[in-house]
């Protein structure tokens, strides 16, 4: 009885510090200009997001950051200057792999927008 007991107190702090995992893939059509949004729903804990992207017609630009940094972030993009705030970002790629590191209880962004003249199909996957 207690070596179960143990067994269950065990597991319940071991899972109790995992998070909710993000499995997250799907295919979309991204219209020339077109912004795509995806919020990344906070943790209690810092949170490694890992996102791949491909769109093998067309290139595309991701940039990942923080919900709260969002309306200076779009400005700066906006304007052609690079934000200091991103999390992460690749432009002008048709093969994208970014690791982007979100503090504990943060709620975070992946923006996702075609970089030249053509729609772009892509296939997105994010993890933590």
């Amino acid at each position: 009885m207690k070596s179960s007991l143990l067994l269950l107190v065990c597991l319940v702090t071991l899972l109790g510090g995992c998070g909710p995992k993000l499995a997250d893939q799907r295919d979309l059509t991204l219209e020339v200009n077109e912004i795509l949004a995806i919020p990344i729903d906070p943790i209690e804990r810092e949170q490694t997001i890992k996102i791949t992207a491909s769109s093998p017609d067309a290139p595309i630009n991701v940039h990942v950051y923080l919900k709260e940094d969002e309306a200076e972030i779009e400005r700066k993009i906006t304007l052609g200057k690079p934000p200091e705030s991103l999390l992460a970002n690749q432009n002008d790629a048709e093969q994208i792999s970014l690791e982007a590191l979100v503090p504990a209880g943060k709620e975070a962004i992946v923006r996702l927008q075609t970089a030249g003249p053509k729609s772009a199909q892509v296939h997105l996957e994010m993890t933590n």
